[in-house]
């Protein structure tokens, strides 16, 4: 019920608790207001823990707590109503969980390191909050500790380009102005007090370690040492994502786990496991291994799981992990081998990729099968925190090209050691509206007709931002959309080739020049709209282990480079050759395709091109390119983002043959439209009438649609599940796209 008017409760929670908190300031627990009113309305829900709670920023929790944040306080209340403030619990991370290193040690060598060792010494932490809403609201963030702030030029909101409005309450307190969207909103409140910056100290050889001392070393990177992330995301899941519980609870379709320890979830004889709200927690040596029958895993708002689920057999069509749930992956050590009774993996063991566990854990069938997942927040993975392997004994070309997801409003967050990887993405899939934390390989991109929009990124040290290297492959048709990389701590000062914003990696087993395969492929991926806020340390590092055509970034800004030497922040591009020394090819001379273009590429304000001779490795773009490849890649500068084209039609069956207009937006027309299982035939036009230009001539969900005026072919695709389809195109390239919402 929402109860409770804001003053009343800046009256009852705020001013106690300031005074216990001065008072009782080496304490570990206060009375924060993650006890006080929650709102439930159409228009806005939050969720608190009761006093199930610590707040504690130095160990772990206990089993049926949560920790609250030691540093700030969230309140949330409708534009409509402003006077009226509800509470939402604000969650933190702390590094291994306020552990110490379990069975290794720095001593051990490189054996002894798990990549926490700087955010572990620098006392970082990572609060979040996350709410739903269906309206605008305001979100009213407080100081706690007796901290303060001058004025609202002291606080920022990331990614920059949201330009929220901000205003101070009182010395403590600023709210912010969340305009409602459909895509949710996720970004970073930091406050110029809590602002640090990260160096590289010139030890261990040419690498370096990252500190917290200025003198005499290279400047990395400057953020929050307290991070405060605001995920604000919409507040219904459609029907076929939100499982009728009460229905279905007793036909044996629904299992409702209760709060408290989940002992063994290994024989659950239902089709869906359900987390009412509250706190969850598995032993430190388990895992959930589900029975083949449990294809949804569905988490309510204020659900805490503390553990990690494996989904063992292959045989569901449809497997779905929705909710506004978290799971949290705090209890397991750093690579928790399950081969070793869930320790840390044996020293002589040194890849436990198989065996380690991993958040969430699926196995293909090699039919299709589709994933959707949906609202989850995962925290502290101890590894991987998502990966799907092929069924034993088959190969991932073969299962995993099958295996469709569909992913939204996803977060990870307190991704402290290295592995802790993002996404990968398997062939036909999506995912929207979503934000990591991530200190590895963030975004994976290993398989064909991907779309990926609006995507928020916190890195840290290990590994690039997208990735696409590791070993030879063949893919193709990828888009990247709308990426905002807040912060990084990417600061090796030496030569690595897995890092920088973009990375195709040399080969995973081995540095070799000859790791290159010429029979694969990798052509027509495209980054639209990628930003990059504060400093890096490069932007490109391409080690084309496969044939590389038309690999595009199109508007892609970076505010600048760290202090780290030429080696560490210099791109490069260069092929790898195969065992007869013969180079894999970079470009495609019959279709006039470059390897690499560079589209208004913009560093520290100012775009680079070859007209302006600022590209090279001693100018600000820091582009070294192997020589050879000269006549293969471009960077110019374009006018706009306009289309030569002011208008798009688009008619197919679904449409009695009757032409609809396509909206436009960042060089795309783009539709939305309920499709139904079958096949299905279509044309885009520029004209209303069938008087001008045609295209279609082609077939599949993905492609390149070409001129069919005077009656050529149609373009032609199947869907094999009814639904709501955006119709992506671009008829200055031909590039389209159709996926499902």
């Amino acid at each position: 019920m929402c109860t409770a008017s804001a003053s009343n409760k800046r009256k009852l929670f705020k001013t106690p608790i300031k005074i216990i908190l001065v008072f009782y300031a080496n304490l570990l627990f206060a009375l924060p207001s993650s006890a006080g009113v929650t709102a439930d309305t159409a228009g806005l829900k939050t969720w608190v823990h009761g006093n199930n709670y610590e707040i504690n920023a130095t160990g772990p929790v206990a089993d049926n707590k949560v920790r609250a944040s030691s540093f700030y306080e969230v309140r949330v209340s409708r534009v409509a109503d402003p006077e009226n403030y509800f509470d939402s619990f604000t969650y933190m991370s702390i590094p291994r969980s306020g552990r110490a290193k379990w069975l290794y040690s720095d001593a051990d060598g490189d054996y002894g390191v798990d990549g926490a060792e700087f955010a572990d010494q620098a006392d970082l932490s990572m609060s979040w909050s996350s709410f739903l809403f269906g309206e605008d609201v305001w979100v009213e963030v407080s100081l706690r500790n007796g901290e303060t702030f001058s004025s609202v030029s002291d606080v920022t909101i990331r990614p920059t380009v949201l330009n929220f409005v901000k205003e101070k309450m009182d010395a403590d307190t600023i709210r912010i102005k969340v305009p409602y969207s459909s895509n949710g909103r996720r970004f970073s409140v930091e406050f110029n007090h809590q602002l640090y910056t990260a160096y590289n100290d010139k030890t261990q050889g040419d690498s370096g370690k990252l500190t917290t001392v200025a003198a005499g070393n290279y400047e990395v990177h400057t953020e929050p040492k307290n991070a405060l992330l605001i995920f604000a995301e919409p507040i219904a899941l459609p029907d076929y994502l939100t499982p009728d519980l009460s229905a279905a609870q007793t036909d044996g379709v629904v299992y409702e786990h209760p709060p408290g320890e989940i002992v063994n979830l290994n024989e659950v004889a239902a089709d869906i496991i359900y987390f009412p709200p509250g706190i969850y927690y598995m032993r430190w040596d388990y895992h959930a291994k589900l029975p083949a029958r449990v294809k949804w895993l569905h988490l309510a708002p204020g659900a805490y799981i503390k553990g990690a689920f494996q989904f063992t057999d292959s045989v569901q069509e449809e497997y779905k992990v929705t909710g506004y749930g978290v799971i949290s992956g705090e209890k397991y050590v750093y690579e928790a081998d399950t081969k070793n009774d869930y320790k840390r993996r044996l020293q002589h063991n040194s890849n436990c990729h198989g065996d380690c566990v991993k958040m969430l854990q699926f196995e293909a069938s090699g039919e299709q099968q589709y994933l959707y997942m949906r609202g989850i927040t995962l925290n502290e993975p101890p590894y991987h925190s998502f990966v799907v392997y092929p069924k034993p004994g088959n190969s991932e070309e073969t299962d995993l090209e099958a295996f469709s997801m569909r992913v939204k409003n996803y977060k990870q967050v307190g991704s402290w050691y290295w592995q802790t990887d993002g996404m990968e993405l398997y062939s036909n899939s999506y995912m929207k509206n979503s934000f990591f934390h991530a200190n590895d390989d963030v975004i994976k991109l290993y398989h064909s007709n991907l779309d990926i929009d609006n995507t928020v990124i916190w890195k840290g040290e290990n590994g690039p931002v997208i990735q696409w290297g590791w070993k030879p492959r063949s893919f193709e048709n990828v888009s990247v959309t709308n990426t905002y990389v807040i912060h990084n701590r990417m600061g090796w000062n030496d030569k690595k080739y897995n890092t920088c914003v973009f990375n195709a990696s040399r080969h995973w087993a081995s540095d070799s020049m000859e790791s290159g395969d010429i029979t694969k492929t990798i052509k027509n991926i495209s980054f639209d709209n990628f930003i990059v806020e504060g400093k890096t340390n490069c932007g490109i590092r391409i080690y084309a282990m496969a044939n590389t055509e038309n690999i595009h970034f199109n508007n892609v800004s970076i505010d600048g480079w760290n202090e780290l030497d030429a080696t560490g922040t210099v791109s490069e591009f260069f092929p790898m050759t195969n065992s007869a020394d013969i180079p894999v090819a970079i470009g495609n001379e019959l279709i006039n395709s470059r390897g690499i273009k560079l589209e208004n590429f913009k560093v520290a304000g100012e775009y680079i091109s070859r007209a302006a001779n600022n590209w090279n490795s001693l100018q600000l773009g820091k582009l070294n390119f192997d020589g050879a490849l000269w006549d293969n890649w471009n960077a110019w500068v374009s006018a706009d983002m306009s289309s030569s084209y002011s208008n798009i039609w688009l008619a197919g069956g679904f449409t009695n043959w009757s032409l609809v207009p396509m909206s436009f937006q960042q060089g795309n027309f783009n539709i939305t439209l309920p499709l139904s299982t079958g096949s299905h035939q279509l044309k885009f036009a520029n004209s209303s009438n069938w008087s001008a230009i045609d295209w279609g001539n082609t077939s599949g969900l993905q492609g390149q649609a070409t001129q069919s005026t005077g009656g050529l072919a149609n373009l032609s695709f199947t869907i094999n599940h009814a639904g709501d389809y955006t119709i992506r195109f671009n008829p200055d390239t031909g590039n389209y796209y159709i996926y499902k919402l």
